[in-house]
Parts: C-alpha cells; sequence; structure tokens
C-alpha cells in the first residue's frame, strides 16, 4: 500500500522514501521508455541506405509505370498539371513513407525492418498518390461549381 503525505504547499505525495531517516521525499516519476534493441551488426546508417535505396526504387518504378496511368498528363489545364507532378508526387510518398517508418518505428535493423520499411514506402506511394488525385478531382469540382456561378449570374443579371 502506498504512504501518502501532504507537504508543507499542500501537495499529495505518494510512495515516498524516507532519505537519512529524516523526512520523506517524492520519488521523481520516469516516464516508461522501452528498451531500444540495437544491432551492432549493422549501423543504422547502413540500414538507412539500404532501406531507402530499396524504396526509392521501387516506388520510382510503381510511379513511372503506375502514376503515369492514373494521372493522364495528355489533357490539358489542371488535369495536365496533376498528370506532370503525380509521378513525383509518389515518388516522394514512398521516400516519405520509408524515412518515417524508419525514425519511428525501426530499433533492430534485421531484416524484418527491412521489408515492414520498404512495405511503409510502398504505403506511402499509395497514400500519396490517392491524396494527388482526391486533390486532383476536387480542384476540378470546384472549377466547374465557380464557371456555373459565373454563368448563371451573368444571365440573372446580377
Amino acid at each position: 500500500m502506498a504512504n501518502f503525505e501532504i507537504d508543507r504547499y499542500g501537495r499529495i505525495i505518494r510512495d515516498s522514501v524516507p532519505v537519512n531517516n529524516q523526512s520523506p521525499v517524492n520519488r521523481p516519476s520516469r516516464p516508461y521508455t522501452p528498451a531500444a534493441r540495437y544491432n551492432p551488426e549493422m549501423p543504422s546508417v547502413v540500414f538507412y541506405l539500404i532501406t531507402i535505396g530499396i524504396s526509392a526504387l521501387i516506388t520510382w518504378l510503381l510511379a513511372a509505370f503506375v502514376g503515369v496511368h492514373i494521372f493522364n498528363s495528355s489533357k490539358g489545364g489542371i488535369s495536365g498539371f496533376f498528370g506532370t507532378i503525380g509521378p513525383y508526387l509518389i515518388f516522394l510518398g514512398g521516400i516519405a513513407g520509408s524515412l518515417w517508418y524508419n525514425a519511428t518505428h525501426s530499433y533492430s535493423y534485421d531484416l524484418k525492418e527491412i521489408i515492414l520499411s520498404i512495405v511503409s514506402g510502398i504505403v506511402g506511394c499509395a497514400i500519396f498518390g490517392v491524396g494527388a488525385l482526391i486533390l486532383s478531382i476536387v480542384i476540378q469540382i470546384i472549377i466547374v461549381i465557380v464557371i456555373i456561378l459565373i454563368v448563371i449570374s451573368f444571365f440573372g443579371g446580377g
């Protein structure tokens, strides 16, 4: 059972430990931090180079072969703009997905971490590609709405 005391400022002190058998002192609470697993056989620089290199290759292939078909750049206007930058966004999304996984979740730098980093790069490609596609469609809808409102106001006498 925990010991509870009140200090001279009115704060509650829990789990106090006597120091030199004189007065209880509040133990500092430390947040839980999981023990970092470290693989000394593969330094982090080599891990980052391997995962980013493989992710860059896979995302480049996805951007070149899939992204070009999703974003048809033969049209003009906003579709042409997104058709031009769409494959680059997919490529950057793949690199960002790999870097995000490496920075936040990888500790042991083993084969499992390499595979998960590459999968995160592919997921990043999908997220950026779908986001750019949705943004392109939304912008086209907004442009059509603005044109319709201009025509209505022109013929409505406003």
